[in-house]
């Protein structure tokens, strides 16, 4: 999977998303939320791959007809 946050060095409060730096989302109540929303390419043409079933660890989504995808990860301290 192509990574355009791999080696990305982000100031404290931010997170990367598609090779650029946003603050992280205090939205949802006392803990910060950090809202994955990535692409799934192919290693070698780097074309988007749909319905390709991505595991954070936390939960599982599958990709769009785009290859997106959404994460929420609560950063619970």
């Amino acid at each position: 999977m192509f990574d355009l946050c791999y080696g990305a060095s982000c100031p404290p409060g931010q997170t990367c998303y598609d090779g650029g730096c946003f603050p992280i989302s205090y939205d949802y109540g006392y803990f910060p939320i950090i809202i994955n929303f990535r692409i799934v390419r192919d290693g070698v043409s780097l074309l988007p791959l749909a319905n390709v079933t991505v595991n954070s660890g936390w939960d599982i989504v599958t990709t769009d007809e785009q290859g997106y995808y959404l994460i929420m990860v609560s950063m619970m301290y």
